[in-house]
């Protein structure tokens, strides 16, 4: 549960199991209530005073679990805003990763819904998990006390049997969970690409598009069906060495206790609740086993949120590459430059390859003072929806957001692609009048 104590509250956290803690509590008193029912049977008043104990502590031990509830939900939203910090905006501004585009679909799939889904999973897996053992615990010590103590080895050797099985069998399990998660985020990264492939009037692409969507599918439907058909029988295998022992136990029990009739009263009460801690057993070991699972697909989508740096000044060809057609061989002197000129337009140019973009982010990344601008930007300038602008008007809107930041260089890459003239010209225009109080450094399309 490395997961939980990573990403998880401490406090908040220690609060939701005091509630599990009181409810498990309420649980083995009405356990309690209900073995002394059965030993009072020949009592009238106090079997009914028993009964009804018991009836109204197991009325009030779900009550509790409305709260349990709405604190796991503030737990597993507060942990995703946690992920979200370390794997997304802990990355801001570090231009040298904007080049990773490879990497793109695959990041995006990695820190999309499936990443909160599965936090929120580990969340609830493991505080179910505690919930189950503490009412295993409660329940079989209330049962040994009040009837036989033979019911305490019973149970502890169905635990220990239900280990040795979950040991032997959850780490292939675990390889399967996460060759099925590598086949899902494959999955959603190739449906990330899915808007230029399928959307434009191209059969070859698009025939090529769906065949390798069609492999990636059956993949991960096949990976799926795998991991799903080894947890339950890992399950069942569980299911059958938790049963038996406790079996054998109650076998020995109503031999031993063939003429005491209050014994087998209170052992024929309590044999629901006999069997709902061996279903919890299983349960114990059932959420064990989704939570090997949740886990290991959660780490896949953390490998996939990793963005290795690079060293973006390799990639830029200095001796292809001028700055209002003067060439320049050293990229520190540059800017220097750059940051000595608080005004002014230059422009960048070179041959294809050369590295003019990178170079542009490696200003960026190594500048104090600048804001970057990407071809076809579609960045967050307000509350206004801009679904409807032309391209041109929505670079215009992004500009004008540019021209009022308090960052004085600004560094547009290819904003000129894709333009009519006549937004060419009112673009150029207002880059111009910027370009009086801010310095402008851009890379053109044309």
């Amino acid at each position: 549960m490395k997961y939980l104590t990573h990403y998880i509250e401490k406090k908040k956290l220690l609060f939701a199991f005091s509630l599990i803690t009181a409810q498990q509590a309420l649980n083995a008193f009405g356990t309690y209530a209900l073995a002394k029912a059965g030993l009072s049977f020949e009592n009238r008043e106090q079997f009914i005073l028993w009964t009804l104990a018991s009836i109204l502590l197991f009325i009030l031990s779900p009550f509790i679990n409305i709260f349990i509830r709405r604190t796991e939900s503030n737990l597993s939203f507060d942990a995703y805003r946690i992920f979200l910090q370390e794997s997304l905006f802990s990355k801001g501004g570090n231009s040298s990763l904007w080049q990773s585009k490879n990497l793109k679909d695959r990041f995006l799939a990695s820190i999309g819904s499936d990443a909160s889904d599965y936090l929120g999973l580990v969340l609830f897996i493991s505080m179910d998990i505690y919930s189950f053992v503490l009412s295993i615990v409660l329940g079989v010590l209330t049962l040994s006390f009040t009837i036989d103590m033979s019911l305490l080895p019973a149970f502890a050797c169905s635990g220990f049997l239900s280990f040795l099985v979950y040991r032997k069998f959850s780490q292939k399990v675990e390889a399967l969970y996460n060759t099925d998660q590598s086949a899902r985020t494959a999955l959603v990264g190739h449906l990330l690409k899915s808007w230029d492939n399928v959307l434009l009037k191209n059969s070859g692409i698009l025939k090529n598009y769906q065949n390798n969507f069609d492999q990636r599918i059956s993949s991960a439907q096949s990976q799926a069906i795998k991991s799903a058909t080894a947890s339950e029988l890992l399950i069942f295998a569980l299911g059958l060495a938790t049963g038996l022992p406790v079996l054998i136990s109650a076998c020995w029990i109503i031999w031993n206790s063939f003429s005491n009739t209050q014994v087998l009263v209170a052992l024929l009460a309590t044999l629901p609740r006999q069997l709902n801690i061996l279903g919890v057993f299983r349960n114990v070991f059932q959420s064990l086993t989704s939570l090997l699972g949740v886990e290991a697909k959660f780490s896949v989508l953390c490998e996939g949120t990793i963005i290795p740096a690079r060293k973006l000044e390799a990639s830029i060809k200095t001796e292809l590459i001028t700055i209002n057609q003067k060439s320049f061989s050293d990229i520190k002197e540059m800017i220097n430059n750059f940051e000595q000129n608080p005004t002014g337009r230059f422009e960048i140019r070179g041959a294809n390859g050369a590295g003019k973009s990178t170079f542009l982010l490696h200003l960026n990344h190594n500048l104090d003072n600048s804001v970057y601008l990407p071809t076809h930007p579609d960045l967050m300038i307000g509350s206004d929806t801009y679904s409807t602008r032309s391209s041109g008007e929505n670079l215009l809107a992004h500009i004008e957001v540019l021209a009022k930041s308090p960052e004085e260089i600004i560094l547009l890459d290819e904003w000129d692609a894709n333009l009519d003239e006549e937004n060419l010209n009112l673009v150029n225009t207002r880059i111009n009048e910027i370009s009086q109080t801010k310095t402008v450094i851009e890379v053109r399309h044309r």
